[in-house]
């Protein structure tokens, strides 16, 4: 089989003549399992970067979590040591 590279993609200029399980593979039974092939292999990576996309949000989502909660606790030390200090000057 020859290839011509053309700009990332691939043109095929001819196609080895070949029997499989008894029948001859025409051009158009071998642009059909290419493309098949192609498909395939294209739903792999979209279903492997829809998998990485999700556990990016996930660990986007966990770490806004993490800095809600630190927030949350820092008024609340805060809010304690300004009523600690209000107690000691008090006295």
């Amino acid at each position: 089989m020859k290839l011509e590279k053309y700009n990332f993609h691939h043109q095929i200029t001819s196609i080895p003549s070949s029997s499989y399980v008894g029948y001859l593979v025409t051009r158009e039974r071998f642009l059909f399992m290419l493309d098949a092939k192609q498909r395939k292999v294209a739903g792999t990576v979209f279903d492997r970067n829809k998998r990485r996309e999700a556990e990016i949000n996930d660990a986007l989502r966990q770490e806004q979590a993490r800095h809600e909660a630190a927030v949350k606790n820092m008024h609340r030390l805060r809010a304690l040591r300004l009523q600690h200090d209000k107690k000691t000057k008090g006295t």
